[in-house]
């Protein structure tokens, strides 16, 4: 029989066990699962994270971050895209940004925002990552996204899954604080990824997953027959216990003795513990007072264990959705504030990459964006949807040098002040999250991993127009 046709050798079989017949065997080792996942779901992803081959990502990959910001943010009225021919376009009045000309401040390399401090995530981005801006490079992407709307395929995270880029305990992690829109894949879609709502949530999986890292399959069958026998109350207990005590409990009463297991509770995965090396300096960068969303403000230290863990590849790439840009409400203020605290997220990452001394790569996206009244005011108020008006992020740091980049926009507006949808990026979601993760293999110098999708995302002469970032 060829290799191809061998039936898949079943768990239990794997690990001597014999087959399930009666109701009570099959509810030993199913019933468990269904329970696990009813009121301890990080603990059944561990389990099951832990069963899949340990691994880095594929050679070359460096740390990926989405942030989604939910709702429609002023994307184009912070970073500020100029027309075909590099000039800016002469009209932004239904941009909040007035008629004639404005201000223009370069950072990053040349990229170019809304200056005289209209451009708060600027402000907020810089706040955060001082003399880090020198190794940043940023690029924007004009692209029209459909406001409010669950239709915009963002999501790059399938694409970098799919050609090798997990961490070594979990595949992925996400945050969806806040969010209400899904965020929907482009191309490829992920695998289930593991949703966090705290640090003690994220410490547990990941303190479990990487102590089962090295189990045989054995050890793991009994973990799971343990699990079966467990009943709710018990389930959620060890789901909220954020220690490696309750984990080697777990361990012991399974039977399993082994004491280098134990005694290592799965790894360095929580800087801001007690006694930990890094606690201060997270404390410094995640505890940030001037954060105005309170739902963004509590979850800041949970988004700084997600950046330690994802960029010492513990997980995978990593998603945060922040709620609350859909701000459109008749005034400036409350939209300010909300991309001052996205501005503040993306510095803190490249800050801890910086201290870290780890190479980082960031995508900014969001539904649609916002518009307002047509006006001469640079500080008109936000009052309706403008999604044709939108664009998306493109930011790395290195800790050695700026990455290389040709350019630090792709794509142009028009002066209607809408993107041009003709070009190849330009009109659609999905394109333009390819054309991110094409940029991202263009860095690394792995542009063989286009070859890897399921389809070619551009055709060869189509590169040209797509790519800005290159390794250098």
């Amino acid at each position: 029989m060829g290799k191809n046709n061998k039936k898949k050798i079943p768990f239990w079989a794997q690990c001597g066990h014999k087959k399930p017949v009666t109701r009570r065997e099959i509810l030993s080792l199913t019933g468990g699962a269904f329970m696990a996942t009813m009121a301890s779901p990080s603990l059944l992803y561990a389990l099951t994270a832990a069963d899949c081959p340990a691994s880095k990502p594929a050679e070359g990959m460096i740390p990926f971050f989405s942030i989604h910001l939910s709702g429609g943010a002023a994307m184009s009225s912070n970073f500020l895209p100029m027309g075909k021919d590099g000039a800016p376009i002469s009209d932004r009045s239904r941009m909040g940004l007035g008629r004639g000309d404005i201000a223009i401040e370069k950072a990053f390399g040349g990229a170019t925002f809304a200056g005289g401090g209209i451009s708060k995530m600027l402000t907020g981005m810089k706040a955060k990552m001082g003399a880090a801006e020198a190794k940043t490079s940023f690029v924007g992407i004009c692209v029209s996204s459909f406001d409010d709307s669950d239709k915009n395929k963002f999501d790059p995270t399938g694409l970098l899954l799919h050609t090798g880029y997990r961490g070594s305990y979990l595949p992925q992690i996400n945050s969806l604080a806040g969010s209400s829109m899904p965020f929907q894949p482009a191309m490829v879609t992920p695998t289930t990824p593991l949703l966090v709502k705290s640090v003690a949530d994220m410490q547990n999986v990941l303190t479990l997953s990487g102590s089962m890292k090295n189990m045989s399959k054995n050890e793991k069958f009994q973990i799971g027959k343990l699990i079966s026998r467990l009943n709710s109350s018990q389930l959620k207990k060890i789901s909220r216990a954020p220690s490696s005590a309750n984990i080697k409990k777990v361990f012991e009463c399974a039977g399993i003795k082994n004491q280098d297991l134990l005694k290592t509770g799965g790894g360095d995965v929580n800087p801001f513990a007690s006694g930990h090396e890094h606690r201060s300096k997270f404390n410094s960068i995640w505890t940030d007072s001037s954060i105005t969303q309170v739902s963004t403000r509590g979850k800041f230290q949970l988004y700084g264990g997600m950046a330690y863990n994802t960029l010492l590849e513990n997980s995978g790439p990593t998603h945060i959705a922040l709620g609350g840009y859909d701000y459109h409400n008749g005034t400036r203020k409350t939209g300010d504030d909300r991309d001052m605290d996205a501005g503040r997220l993306i510095g803190s990452l490249i800050a801890t990459a910086d201290y870290l001394k780890k190479p980082i790569f960031i995508m900014v996206s969001s539904d649609g964006a916002t518009g307002t009244p047509s006006s001469a005011a640079t500080d008109a108020p936000w009052t309706t949807d403008f999604g044709r008006a939108s664009s998306v992020y493109m930011i790395s740091y290195n800790p050695t040098k700026r990455p290389t980049t040709s350019k630090n926009q792709l794509g142009s507006m028009l002066e209607s002040q809408s993107v041009d949808e003709s070009y190849i990026l330009g009109k659609h979601p999905e394109r333009a999250a390819l054309g991110v993760f094409a940029n991202y293999c263009s860095l690394i110098g792995r542009m063989d991993l286009l070859d890897k999708l399921p389809r070619p995302p551009f055709e060869a002469s189509e590169l040209d127009h797509v790519l800005a970032f290159h390794k250098g």
